[in-house]
């Protein structure tokens, strides 16, 4: 049964469209007008639960599941404001140190 049902959504998809070859490029209109290209999948991303995809070329609907695409990697100049510090450089951390011991008290202890 599971065969015949994907014969059928085969034979669907590439039926549909009339460009050659089929489906070159997939987008998505959202509800502003903006468009998102998509990639033809396996399986249905979430997308795919809110918008129908279409041929950018001819314009008509595709039938089968799709997803948006794989986010490009962070480059090394955007990378600082990815990860962000978990804590004050060493230099800061050396500076306060030194200026506790030279007012008498320990760093870190209560005062």
């Amino acid at each position: 049964m599971a065969d015949t049902d994907a014969t059928a959504t085969a034979a669907a998809i590439a039926a549909g469209c009339a460009c050659n070859p089929a489906w070159p490029a997939l987008a998505v209109t959202r509800d502003d007008g903006s468009t998102e290209p998509v990639h033809a999948a396996d399986t249905p991303g979430p997308l795919a639960l809110l918008y129908y995809a279409h041929c950018t070329r001819c314009g008509v609907q595709y039938p089968g599941p799709f997803r948006l695409p794989p986010r490009a990697p962070v480059t090394a100049p955007n990378l600082a404001c990815v990860q962000g510090r978990t804590g004050p450089g060493p230099g800061w951390a050396r500076h306060h140190a030194a200026a506790h011991r030279a007012a008498g008290g320990e760093p870190g202890a209560a005062r």
